[in-house]
């Protein structure tokens, strides 16, 4: 989920306090299992987040279908991390490309402010 603090919650756990004021119920259904949670979030940011998880489960499927369902979704968390890790490199990389960038501008201003100053 985002750092925000919009986790879902699964309904009943943890202590009331957890859940704000703007939380909702939604159902959803990963591998043939269906659960209600509460969370933050719009009803189809979290459907979507189940359409995710299934669809990794669906790929996991295909090339282990004899697999039992437990493992594959191991195996699709495994998946769903993977992506996280690759999207969390890339974002860091931007971030330092960005971070210099901002430096180069700021040395050009820098010198086109001392430019006109004298």
């Amino acid at each position: 989920m985002s750092s925000h603090g919009s986790k879902p919650q699964i309904s009943g756990a943890g202590p009331a306090s957890v859940e704000s004021s703007r939380s909702s119920r939604v159902q959803i259904s990963v591998a043939g299992t269906t659960v209600s949670l509460r969370s933050d979030r719009e009803d189809n940011f979290v459907e979507g987040l189940a359409a995710y998880v299934n669809d990794k489960v669906d790929s996991i499927q295909q090339v282990a279908a004899k697999v039992t369902t437990e493992k594959q979704l191991i195996l699709a968390s495994l998946l769903i991390a993977e992506d996280y890790f690759t999207l969390r490199e890339r974002l860091e990389s931007l971030e330092s490309q960005v971070s210099l960038q901002v430096a180069r501008c700021k040395d050009v201003v820098d010198k086109l402010e001392n430019d006109t100053d004298g």
